[in-house]
Order: structure tokens, then sequence, then C-alpha cells
């Protein structure tokens, strides 16, 4: 073959980035739409539940669905060392939180001044932790792991991140809007 007909390396890799990029902004778009959902509910823990609880499914939806467009070309490694990983995972975090109100309280930067009664402690928690496995999804997720495959380490690594800061600062992440 003439060197004419072949397409250069230069064209075909600007070209494998702009179809992953692509992929990435309609993967999020999509999964960013689906935090815009109302949630029909008045009490707060039920709404909060729904309001994590959907973008998840969408985010597992939606890396089912492209997963499927791959041909399975890309993998998210999700069942990889998922026991020790929660459990390594759930340490950290109660050791982090712990040692932030600890070193909080020592300080008397913050002070325990009564309580109140919580409605369904229980969902709140599960709505804590479905939101977990949500950035999770997000962050080393199909965009990670397409990227990594597409791109490189340090463009999976800057990109996730990213996007998790974006999502993090609440930008994107469902609010509870009180009536007045």
């Amino acid at each position: 073959m003439d060197s004419k007909t072949l397409p250069s390396h230069r064209s075909v890799t600007l070209r494998r980035y702009a179809v992953t990029s692509l992929k990435v902004a309609a993967f999020f778009v999509g999964w960013a739409l689906s935090t815009a959902i109302t949630i029909p509910a008045k009490n707060p823990a039920v709404w909060r539940f729904f309001a994590e609880l959907t973008p998840m499914l969408s985010m597992v939806l939606l890396t089912v669905v492209f997963i499927l467009i791959e041909r399975r070309k890309v993998a998210v490694p999700i069942r990889e060392h998922a026991g020790k990983g929660a459990l390594v995972g759930l340490i950290v975090g109660i050791a982090w939180i712990g040692l932030a109100a600890g070193v909080l309280l020592a300080t008397h930067q913050l002070t325990i001044a009564g309580g109140n009664m919580v409605q369904l402690p229980w969902l709140w928690m599960l709505s804590a932790f479905v939101n977990v496995v949500m950035q999770e999804l997000l962050v080393r997720g199909y965009i990670y792991q397409l990227l990594k495959t597409n791109c490189n380490l340090p463009v999976a690594v800057v990109v996730s991140t990213a996007l998790f800061t974006l999502v993090s600062v609440g930008r994107l992440q469902p609010q509870i809007v009180e009536t007045i």
C-alpha cells in the first residue's frame, strides 16, 4: 500500500482521543441529567434516599450500556477485591471521621449542645452508602477505565479526579429545597 493511503498515526490518535472525549461527555451528561429528576417525597429521609438512588441506578445503567457499546473492550473491575476494599474503606472512613471529630471537639471548634430526633436514621445511612457507591462508579468506573484504555493513566486520573471534584462541591448533587 502507498503511504498516502494509510492514515497517519497522529490522525488516528487524534480521532481516538476525540471519540473517547465524546463518549466521556455523553456518559457524564447522561448521568448528570439523572440528578435533575424531581423526587416527590415529603419525608426528607425518603427524599434523600431516592435522590441518591436515582443517580446511582443511572450510573449502573449507563455503565452497562456503554460497556456493551464498547463490545466489552473496556472492563470495569467492580468485583476485584470488593470485600477487602469495602472493609478498608469502612475502617479508613470511620478513622478519618473520628479523627476530624476528635480534633474539632478537642479544640472546642465543635460542641454537642443537645440532640435531635432523626427520622429513619438507617435510611440516611443507606443513602450515604448509595452515594459512596455511585461516586466510586463515577471515579473508578467506566469513564476512568475508558480513558485509561484509550488514552493513558495520567489522563484517566486527572479527568476522573476533575469530575469527582465537580460532583463533590455540590454543583451536580441533589439538594434539599426547603419550602416556606
